[in-house]
């Protein structure tokens, strides 16, 4: 009866062991996919800053480009209104 009992608790041992195998090995594993969650994210906040850095460049520019356009319109219509330029003739005078 107490062979039995030993037998038992043997075969309870390696159950348990080979559970821990399967626990350690399964560890391992999420530990591995939370680093890659983890360095994904990282990634995702980084290109989340990238954008909006992004966007403002791009307003920023938008803004400096509708001025200009503004301005050369402007300058245009005075150019007309003031009438044909004379043609220069072979040079930059600057």
């Amino acid at each position: 009866m107490i062979e039995r009992k030993i037998e038992k608790l043997e075969q309870l041992a390696e159950q348990a062991g080979a559970k821990l195998k399967l626990l350690e090995a399964e560890n391992a594993s999420l530990k591995a996919q939370v680093k890659s969650y983890s360095d994904s994210l990282a990634t995702f906040e980084r290109t989340k800053a990238e954008l909006r850095e992004q966007k403002t460049w791009r307003n920023r520019t938008r803004a400096r480009l509708l001025r200009l356009n503004s301005k050369l319109e402007h300058l245009l219509e005075a150019a007309q209104a003031a009438g044909p330029a004379p043609e220069a003739g072979g040079g930059d005078e600057r």
